[in-house]
């Protein structure tokens, strides 16, 4: 745990609050692209029995 200490010209070193919600929407923006990716690239080889029993191949 940090303490965070305010130095005598009143100006905090901390990052302001909207720059920690757009590293946190840019961490899940790039969370939910990798989800979509590997999802789409994947669910069809899991699915390939499935389809060649459709297709009767």
């Amino acid at each position: 745990m940090s303490v965070t200490s305010i130095p005598e010209d009143g100006v905090s070193d901390a990052p302001p609050a909207t720059s920690l919600l757009r590293s946190w929407l840019a961490v899940l923006s790039v969370a939910v692209g990798a989800f979509a990716f590997v999802t789409s690239e994947f669910l069809p080889v899991g699915l390939l029995t499935r389809i060649a029993a459709d297709l009767g191949v």
